[in-house]
C-alpha cells in the first residue's frame, strides 16, 4: 500500500477555495466567500455555545450544551467574506459601523447571514448547515 493514494489534490486546495456568491440583488457585486476549517467551525461553536443544566421527568439535573446559531452564522460570515473587506473603514463608516460583525449585521438581512452561513458550510465540507444546528439546539 501507498500513502500516494491519499494524496488527493482537490482535498489539499480545498482550504484555499473562494466562490463568488450572489446574496442579493440589492448588491451590486457578488460577495466572495472563503472555505473555513473544521477546526475554525469547532471553535466558533464553542465560543458560541453554554451549558445549561435542564431538569429531567425525573428531577436530576442535566447538563444540556445550547448553541446561539444567531451569533455562529454571524461570525461564521466574519470568518468566511472576503470581498467586500469587512475591515475597511470606509464601509464600515457607511453603516456607521466599528467591527466586522455589526458590519455584517447592518449590511445583511437574517435571512442572508443564514443563506451566507450555510453556503460556507457546504463549500467546507461541512454537512450540517445553520438550520441543522438551530434543529440541534432545539432538542
Amino acid at each position: 500500500m501507498s500513502f500516494q493514494a491519499f494524496m488527493n489534490k482537490a482535498r489539499r486546495e480545498r482550504k484555499n477555495h473562494q466562490e463568488d456568491f450572489k446574496v442579493s440583488d440589492v448588491f451590486e457585486e457578488n460577495f466572495k466567500l472563503k472555505t473555513i476549517s473544521f477546526s475554525t467551525l469547532s471553535a466558533l461553536r464553542e465560543k458560541h455555545s453554554k451549558l445549561e443544566f435542564i431538569i429531567n421527568e425525573k428531577q436530576e439535573k442535566m447538563p444540556v450544551k445550547r448553541t446561539n446559531e444567531g451569533t455562529l452564522a454571524l461570525d461564521i460570515c466574519t470568518k468566511a467574506i472576503v470581498h467586500p473587506n469587512l475591515k475597511d473603514a470606509e464601509l464600515q463608516n457607511f453603516y456607521q459601523v466599528m467591527d466586522e460583525i455589526s458590519l455584517v449585521e447592518a449590511m445583511l438581512t437574517t435571512s442572508e447571514i443564514s443563506t451566507i452561513a450555510d453556503k460556507v458550510l457546504k463549500m467546507s465540507g461541512h454537512s450540517e448547515s445553520i438550520n441543522d444546528v438551530k434543529e440541534k439546539a432545539k432538542n
